[in-house]
Formats: structure tokens, sequence, C-alpha cells
């Protein structure tokens, strides 16, 4: 079989600096899949148009499209599956992912043949172990399958991340000075873990897996790192500084095994607060920035997100984080009904803890979460491509839309005008640190 893999694109406000491009970690995945099963596969990351998607599709000549892609990607994914449909209605075209395991519904359409639901990457294997033979999606666990104009539903597949193969990473290797995290680049991405066991109630990570936190053995993960050619390495386990055992065996088999890279990775900040004494080991074992949702700087705000962090938790955080050399990134949540007070008030603490990189989200009710129906009747539009972060799906309660939305990215450019010296340089000269 020829397999096309497609990540599509998707356009926010900051387009025009693009300053966050990740490697199709998914795509490469299942890329390692069709190798070892002897078929051939072409990666198309981000199609600029339907032009480069139809150019593909005539060279390579798919008998499947595999698409994957986040929430806000899901109409780009759907406009894919039309124009290979339209294009040649005998190639086969699957959708998976974290969007489509909780939100499949949105694309049961005749675009598409099979939704992998659940178990990862788990289901695709299987399926492509008989060619994708229409009398193995009965048997497939982990999918639904569309048969004619109904959908029928499969078990669910408990992924396992022991059986998950080595990325094939000929394509980052291949396109490596694209990829990169703000200033930082190109980077590489590694996945620890799968999942969240905490209970914020505005993130669906927790949700996946049937809520379940499924860690990777750390042998295997630094058997992968020994594997990955490449000095800069991006962790995105949702929350990797999450068990104190499990970092202190992290560090101990980099000094072992004799690993020098540096590493970005997400943490909480309950979990920097009260393992301060590992930051020096963290920082030695070659951690040089940590991701930190910091959400809110007041209790009231942080206990409505039900983070299970206290603000004081926060302020020792950026205090410990700074002491001990390590960059932070923090990012931060609006709710709809901030008021212009709290606006500056944000802005003031982040001032007075030198917090130089940081990011702002709007709150919204993630589909797929389950304060998402408490929220429903509320939504002021169903375009799923708004669901970014940077808009508002729900009314302001306390301003107009224009002044939340002025007071909003007068914070957010903040950042930005804060650090263009470093960021700037690089977009436009297309090279990166």
């Amino acid at each position: 079989m020829k397999i096309l893999l497609v990540r599509p694109a998707y356009k926010s406000i900051f387009s025009l600096f693009n300053p966050v491009i990740t490697e199709p970690l998914a795509l490469e995945y299942l890329a390692t899949i069709i190798s070892r099963q002897g078929h051939r596969y072409s990666i198309c990351d981000q199609p600029a148009s339907a032009f480069v998607l139809i150019k593909k599709l005539l060279k390579f000549k798919p008998d499947l499209v595999a698409i994957t892609g986040y929430l806000t990607a899901e109409d780009e994914i759907k406009k894919i599956a039309r124009r290979v449909k339209l294009f040649n209605p005998k190639i086969l075209v699957m959708a998976g992912g974290v969007h489509v395991e909780l939100n499949y519904r949105n694309l049961q359409t005749p675009y598409f043949d099979i939704l992998s639901c659940s178990g990862g990457i788990q289901p695709f294997s299987k399926l492509l172990a008989h060619n994708f033979s229409t009398k193995s999606w009965p048997l497939t666990e982990g999918i639904r399958y569309r048969q004619g104009k109904t959908w029928k539903t499969n078990k669910k597949l408990k992924l396992n991340p022991e059986k998950l193969p080595l990325p094939n990473r000929s394509y980052f290797r291949k396109n490596i000075q694209k990829f990169r995290y703000l200033n930082y680049g190109p980077v590489a991405l590694l996945k620890t873990a799968w999942g969240c066991p905490f209970k914020c109630n505005f993130c669906y990570c927790r949700m996946l897996n049937d809520q379940q936190y499924l860690p990777r053995k750390i042998t295997d993960v630094i058997h992968e790192l020994k594997t990955i050619e490449h000095d800069l390495i991006w962790i995105i386990d949702d929350t990797f500084l999450l068990k104190r055992k499990r970092v202190e065996k992290f560090i101990e088999q980099l000094h072992q095994n004799k690993i020098r890279k540096k590493f970005i990775v997400y943490s909480r900040a309950d979990f920097i607060a009260e393992n301060s004494d590992l930051l020096p080991a963290l920082r030695q074992a070659g951690v040089i920035d940590i991701i930190v949702g910091l959400e809110a700087t007041e209790d009231k705000t942080l206990d409505q997100y039900e983070k299970g962090v206290k603000a004081n938790q926060n302020n020792l955080c950026v205090k410990y984080l700074r002491e001990n050399g390590i960059n932070l990134t923090a990012l931060f949540m609006i709710k709809p009904d901030a008021t212009c007070r709290d606006f500056k008030k944000m802005g003031r603490w982040i001032k007075k803890m030198k917090i130089n990189t940081y990011t702002l989200s709007i709150f919204l009710p993630l589909p797929g979460t389950e304060i998402y129906e408490k929220y429903r009747e509320k939504l002021t539009t169903n375009k799923i491509r708004k669901w970014d972060f940077l808009h508002l799906v729900l009314p302001p309660e306390n301003m107009n839309r224009f002044s939340f939305y002025f007071n909003f990215y007068k914070l957010y450019f903040r950042a930005f005008v804060k650090n263009i010296n470093t960021y700037l340089p690089e977009y436009l000269s297309g090279r990166t640190q």
C-alpha cells in the first residue's frame, strides 16, 4: 500500500511569525509502522493550499490518506478529506489523534471511512496488517468505521506505551531548520507519557485514555534519546515533572548513559515549589526551560479552575526557577468575567515577578471536557477554529468585546515586544539558535 500522512495547517493571528513549529511526531510513529510492514509512505505536513495537496495526490497516488490534527484544525481536516474523496473516491480516508478521540462525532461525514478513537496508533497498525481490508474493520478495536451511511462502533482499545515503536525521524532530519519553539530551535520532540492525572476543568488532557495517566519506562525513554541525533529536545508530556522518583531516575539515567542534551519540559508550579532541591540537578542534566501553567495569580481563580495549586506556590515556582538559572515560560489564562483592573493586576504581577516569557489564553470550555455542557447554552459561536484560546467563545461579562480584546492583546504583545530582539531576527532571516 501507499499511504499519505497529512497534518493540516492552522492559521491564527501569530501565523505571520509562526513562533512554534513542531515536527509531526504522530505521523513519524505511523511512518515506522508503515515501513516495518513493507509499505510506502509520504508525509504532507501543513499543506499551504489545496494545490499542494492535489499535487501530492497526483504524484504519490496513495491508497490511503491518514490525517491527524488538533481541535482548531477540525475544519481543515474535513476539507482535506473532502478534497481527497473528490479527487478519487476509491482512496480510503482515516483520521486520528486526540481531537478525534474525544470529538469523533464531528467527523462522521461521508468523506471519512475510519476514525481512530482509542488506543493511539495501535488500531492503525492492526488495520495495516490486513492491508486495510474492509473485512478487518469490524474486528479492529479502537475505531469507528463507515458502512454506507451509518457508522459502526468497535470496542475501545487501551493505549499501551510499551508497544510503541521509535518514530521514524527522517522527515525531521530532512526539514530540521523549520522546527522551533519560540527562540529555541531547531528542536526535536519526545513523548514519555500520555494523559494527565490532575483535574483542571478547562483541560481535556486528563479525559484521554479513559482518564488514565500512562508513562513509559525511563529505560525506554533513554533508549529513544540515544537515537535522536539532535541536542535540543522538547519533552511534550502534558506534565513531565510529575513524580519525584521518576524525575530522579531520569536524571540518573542521563548521567549514567553520558547523554548531553538540552531539554524543554512542562511542569506544574506545585511540583517546583515542593521539589526546589531538584532544580540544580535538573539544570545540570540539561533542562534549560520549564513551561508552567500558572494560569492565575489569585487563589480564587485557581480554585475555580480546580487547578489544585495555590497562588503562593506560583510565587515560589517563579522565584526558585530564577534562582537556579532555569528559564520560565509562564502560561496564563484570562476568564471572560475579567475586568480592566484584573488585566492591570496581572500585568503588574508579571512585571513584579520579572517574568520575561509568557503566553495568555482566553478561558473556553473545550468540547470533550466535563465543563463543555455547562457552558454550551452561553456559547457565542460554533466555529471550531475559534477554539484556539485567542478568541472569546463566551460573552465577556464586565466589559465589551473590543475592550476585552484590547486589554488581552495589549498584555500579550508586551511579552513579544520585550523579546523582539530575540525572536524577530530569526523569523525574518529563517534562522534559529
